[in-house]
């Protein structure tokens, strides 16, 4: 993977980081929640050579960003917009991944106007509870060798139903250790209601174009009931 200039801007004494390559119209991919500063590299070039101008912003007290005092849905949308305005963008194609994907819900819902696409990736909300409780006999036989190889680990941070492929895993091993050395800050990091959480409404609200990418992490088909 190729590293990526980490850009800085602040909201008042808080720095809030990004990438920010290429040229043309701009797409904001917002990172889920273990990983913040280089979780969209390997999209980066195609993205560009396809003539996007690709903005990666670190969520607050994820990545580089400082934590701010209240975190929610809310307060991430800000921090994008305030960003965004400051870089001269004034519409973008936003692109979320697992808990991203509410970082991009809330963009549009409270600024329509500037999302002109968007693109929901792996969103756990588009999972039944059932699905998450389903036993290997449904994985795939990759995902079952997967599983067996990397159980042990996953049933010790309590994560039993996670994806297990090697990324994922050495993700856990760097998020655990990350709360060991900073104790207390998980806590920090934790969403907050905000009542400007937007709240999602009923029935086929979305009248922008929108793409959703749910794989299933190996356990489920498109067709399987616990498919939303």
């Amino acid at each position: 993977m190729q590293p990526y200039e980490i850009k800085t801007h602040r909201i008042g004494r808080r720095r809030y980081c990004y990438t920010d390559e290429g040229a043309g119209k701009a797409v904001v991919l917002l990172h889920g929640h273990l990983i913040a500063e280089n979780q969209w590299d390997p999209q980066i070039p195609a993205l560009t050579q396809a003539g996007y101008r690709i903005i990666c912003p670190h969520r607050a007290g994820m990545g580089n960003s400082d934590i701010c005092e209240h975190m929610s849905d809310a307060a991430d949308a800000d921090d994008t917009f305030a960003l965004l305005n400051a870089l001269g963008v004034e519409k973008c194609v936003a692109v979320g991944h697992s808990a991203g994907n509410a970082h991009a819900r809330q963009m549009f819902l409270s600024r329509p106007s500037r999302v002109e696409a968007a693109v929901f990736i792996d969103g756990l909300y588009y999972l039944s509870g059932k699905a998450s409780r389903l036993g290997t006999e449904r994985y795939s036989p990759e995902v079952r060798a997967l599983y067996k190889k990397n159980k042990a680990i996953l049933i010790a941070h309590d994560l039993p139903w996670y994806y297990p492929s090697e990324f994922n895993v050495q993700l856990l091993k760097d998020w655990f250790e990350w709360n060991r050395e900073h104790p207390g800050l998980k806590d920090k990091l934790k969403r907050r209601d905000d009542p400007a959480n937007c709240p999602i409404p009923s029935g086929k609200y979305c009248e922008i174009p929108l793409l959703v990418i749910a794989s299933g992490w190996g356990k489920i088909r498109p067709d399987d009931p616990e498919a939303a």
